[in-house]
């Protein structure tokens, strides 16, 4: 692993490295989300994490949601959220609040 040296500086192949290991995450999470959901580039830049809601079901289920903001079509959309789509989201949301992040913004 990775350790600072005397200077308490990451040597470059470790800065490098954490780069493309932080780059690989946000670049499978993106594909994953579109992929599961089939919604738009500009749809997925439009996520927050408030746009994961929970609906509950007469039958007292909880089923989660992911609210997607108006684009081509000027709808908003509602898509029940499967199981890995929520592991991925859950993945995300940890991650961000482990490091004290907020999401990186990506440029258009």
């Amino acid at each position: 692993m990775c350790s600072s040296g005397d200077l308490g500086l990451a040597s470059p192949l470790c800065e490098r490295t954490a780069h493309r290991v932080n780059n690989a995450f946000w670049a499978w999470a993106s594909i994953e989300i579109l992929r599961r959901t089939g919604a738009r580039i500009e749809e997925l830049l439009e996520l927050t994490h408030l746009s994961l809601r929970q609906y509950q079901a007469p039958t007292g289920e909880t089923v989660p949601l992911l609210q997607i903001s108006p684009s081509k079509t000027d709808r908003e959309r509602v898509i029940p959220a499967d199981p890995d789509l929520v592991s991925v989201l859950a993945l995300i949301i940890r991650r961000i609040k482990s490091t004290g992040e907020r999401v990186p913004l990506l440029t258009r």
